[in-house]
This record gives structure tokens, C-alpha cells and sequence, in this order.
């Protein structure tokens, strides 16, 4: 078949997200996959979604080799990881070494900051609140809408991505039953959920056999600390993703190394008219 061809067949239909069952999928038939390409992924700084109460939860998005915003033929299936640590600023390495390889192999991802935090509206209210839960259900379904899904959704996450993970694939099996306008997260497929757990009162960061570890105020006094700091200002770019440097805003290959002029070129030139997408908010 013609590479084009492939691509299409490779690709999940849209409606197969309209059944309960696991979707398993060989990465070897993934439009344009290999193990270890990240050539011609493209990354969108920043795009922003709406909750069911309409509050603004604001993403980075990795799009696969021939998968555009506005995709017609060629669709890829999506994971998401929804975290409080601001994607723009504390997480921006480990974020950089992960999605574009997937994004590589055929994989749309999606980091979401979580309400409260990061770029994203609102109040971060309780680790692992059901409002979170809800937002996160709101988030699958919001990205197997999207033209560039195919409508199969996963989760993935270490640590607190890992649990929000479990704990929407708890809430979508319990509801998968129910009339449709009232399950949640009808779009997952799969989780992967790592140094996380579903008995958290007997083995967590927090609670270690019933007893509270001091752990839990250490990573409490960086949590506050972390959420106090103002949101980034990002540009509403698109553009190759370039794993090896990361700049906010400029997301254009470099070939010379230069940071500092890659930088300069960006602020004389920035594709929003020099009011960054945070600004207008």
C-alpha cells in the first residue's frame, strides 16, 4: 500500500470509541510508526478546553507525523496525563523526554495542568477530589471529540498522574451501565499508571500501612509553594516539536543551537500579535 493508505488503515475508526471494550492496538501499525522516531511531530504550546462548569483547563498538545489540528484523513488515538505541576515550568523536561516519542510513534498526547494550578482557571480544591475526577472524564471526552482523535482515549501518569488515571478508570467502569448522558469517560481505553495505587490508606506517599508519613508534609510544603507561583506565559504556537531545547513560545527546529537568537527571532515575531494567550485571559 501507498504510505497515505497506510496511514488510513492504521488509524482506529472514530466509533470504535462507542463501545466499553479494551481496544488493543500492535504500535508497529500506528500511522507512520517506528520505535524510535520523534521527526515530524508537531507540538501546540498551548490550547485551552472547557469542563462540564465551564472552566477553562488549559493543555500542551503533541500531535503525531501527519496529524493536524484541523485533521480530515489521517487521526491518531490520544493519551492524556493530567497533573498540578505546571507543564510550562516544572515539568517541562520530563514532558519533553516522553511525548514526543510517543507522538512519534503514532500517539497524540495531551498534558493537562490540573484546575488550580499551572495555566488552568479555577481552585485546586483536594488531591484527587471528585471534582478533579470529573474534570479529568471531562478531558478524555473532550479529546475523542476532537478531529485529530479517532476517539479512543488513555491515561497515563506517575505518581499523582497515576491515580487520577486508576480512579477514572474506576468511575468509568462503575457508570459504563448507565444511560450515556450520565457515564463518565465513555472514550477510555486504557490506563498506565505508575508508582500510584488504588488502597490509598494503606500504601501511598501519605499513608504507609494506616500511618501518616513525614513525607506527606514535605511534599505538602513544596505542593503550596509551587501553586503560589503565577501562571507562564505561553504563545498560542504550533510547530515542530524539538525535544533537545525547549523554549517557551518557539517551537521551531534549531539547527544552529542558538538559543538566544531562536528566542530573539520569537519575540520580534510572535504568531499571536505579541499578546500571548495567558495575556488575553
Amino acid at each position: 500500500r501507498s504510505d497515505v493508505e497506510r496511514g488510513r488503515a492504521s488509524s482506529l475508526p472514530a466509533r470504535a470509541a462507542s463501545t466499553n471494550g479494551l481496544t488493543v492496538v500492535n504500535i508497529g501499525s500506528l500511522p507512520h510508526a517506528s520505535m524510535d522516531t520523534v521527526g515530524g511531530v508537531t507540538r501546540v504550546d498551548e490550547i485551552i478546553f472547557h469542563t462540564r462548569d465551564g472552566t477553562k483547563l488549559s493543555a500542551r498538545l503533541w500531535l503525531p507525523d501527519g496529524v493536524s489540528l484541523d485533521a480530515d484523513k489521517l487521526r491518531a488515538p490520544a493519551v492524556i496525563e493530567i497533573l498540578p505541576y505546571g507543564y510550562a515550568t516544572a515539568t517541562v523536561d520530563t514532558d519533553e523526554a516522553t511525548y514526543p516519542y510517543l507522538a512519534g510513534n503514532g500517539i497524540a498526547c495531551i498534558r493537562v495542568d490540573s484546575r488550580g494550578s499551572g495555566n488552568s482557571e479555577g481552585s485546586l480544591d483536594d488531591e484527587y477530589s471528585p471534582q478533579q475526577q470529573q474534570d479529568a472524564c471531562d478531558a478524555c471526552e473532550w479529546a475523542a471529540a476532537q478531529p485529530w482523535c479517532t476517539g479512543a482515549v488513555g491515561m497515563m501518569g506517575c505518581s499523582w498522574g497515576g491515580f487520577v488515571a486508576l480512579q477514572v478508570a474506576s468511575l468509568a467502569g462503575e457508570t459504563a451501565n448507565l444511560p450515556s448522558a450520565s457515564r463518565e469517560a465513555p472514550s477510555l481505553r486504557a490506563v498506565c499508571a505508575v508508582c500510584a495505587t488504588d488502597e490509598r490508606a494503606s500504601d501511598d506517599m501519605h499513608w504507609m500501612g494506616g500511618s501518616l508519613l513525614g513525607e506527606n508534609l514535605a511534599w505538602g510544603a513544596w505542593l503550596l509553594d509551587s501553586l503560589a507561583a503565577p501562571p507562564m506565559p505561553v504563545a498560542s504556537s504550533v510547530g515542530t516539536a524539538s525535544p533537545p531545547f525547549v523554549l517557551s513560545g518557539d517551537t521551531s527546529p534549531y539547527d544552529s543551537g542558538d538559543e538566544a537568537a531562536a528566542g530573539a527571532d520569537a519575540e520580534a515575531d510572535p504568531s499571536d500579535g505579541g499578546q500571548s494567550s495567558w495575556e488575553s485571559r
